[in-house]
């Protein structure tokens, strides 16, 4: 039984304001980030907003943000500016490798959603801010946002943090396993029977049927789209082993069943209060 929160769970567990880190960044330096400009954008939960960051577009993602509360879920403080002060900066770090650890991202997640039902503005990160950022970041947004189907949960998180859109999705065309149907018609009566969202009925030569997703029109009619169950899969029986080309978040993805099981056992410790 996992009780929250868990202090133990963590490699380390320290709190304090930003100028705390900032000396232990300074102490004791981790390897130079490569400054990035940022794209991310606040995703509004409860009565807050949430930032998603790495350690490279940390620091404009915090001076463009502002936050009143920082959660770092890796070994060393991030680089803060050096005019900062105030603040709480929670560490909380666990490996990146130790994704089942829902001790830790259980007491994570409880952190983060205090602060953002308070009002607060919270930016979180690790590494690379995609595994243990993104299943944090993915169970606090279907905790505050209840009714959100999967396209508002691509359409959330892809719009918070463009920069993983590939490595949590894979559908951008840039990237994607994309397929060329001669058409695509958006097929209504199958929306969310399933569960599934949007559905498209493509149809190739032999006017064969396919389940798609993110179809979209070129300029000589025709139509490109993504296999949304995996080659040859279908609602009822998607290819599970094919399906992993579409991204660590998508709904039948290893971080998707992490996050509803990461929600299970904080639920579990809310009714316990």
């Amino acid at each position: 039984m996992i009780i929250l929160p868990d202090e133990k769970s963590f490699r380390t567990y320290n709190s304090g304001d930003y100028q705390f880190a900032r000396q232990l960044h300074l102490n004791d330096p981790p390897p130079p980030a490569n400054r990035e400009a940022h794209q991310n954008k606040s995703l509004k939960l409860w009565n807050g907003h949430l930032y998603m960051a790495d350690v490279n577009d940390f620091r404009s993602t915090f001076v463009s943000s502002a936050p009143d509360v920082v959660i770092t879920m890796c070994s060393k403080p991030p680089e803060f500016p050096s005019n900062v002060s105030g603040g709480l900066w929670l560490h909380r770090d666990f490996s990146g490798y130790d994704l089942e650890n829902y001790a830790a991202l259980g007491t994570i997640v409880i952190e983060a959603r205090e602060a953002l039902i308070e009002g607060k503005t919270v930016l979180i990160h690790c590494l690379h801010g995609q595994d243990r950022t993104g299943i944090v970041g993915l169970c606090l947004l279907r905790m505050s946002e209840t009714d959100l189907d999967y396209d508002g949960i691509v359409d959330a998180m892809s719009n918070a943090r463009p920069k993983r859109i590939n490595y949590w999705f894979n559908y951008t065309e840039k990237e994607a396993d994309w397929i060329d149907f001669e058409n695509a018609e958006y097929d209504a009566d199958r929306l969310n029977i399933y569960g599934q969202g949007k559905l498209f009925w493509c149809s190739d030569e032999e006017d064969t049927q396919h389940w798609m997703y993110y179809c979209s029109k070129q300029a000589d009619g025709t139509w490109r789209c993504t296999d949304f169950y995996g080659q040859g899969g279908t609602p009822l029986s998607p290819n599970e082993d094919d399906m992993a080309s579409l991204g660590r978040m998508h709904e039948n993805s290893g971080y998707h069943r992490s996050s509803t099981k990461l929600q299970s056992i904080v639920e579990t410790h809310d009714k316990q209060l």
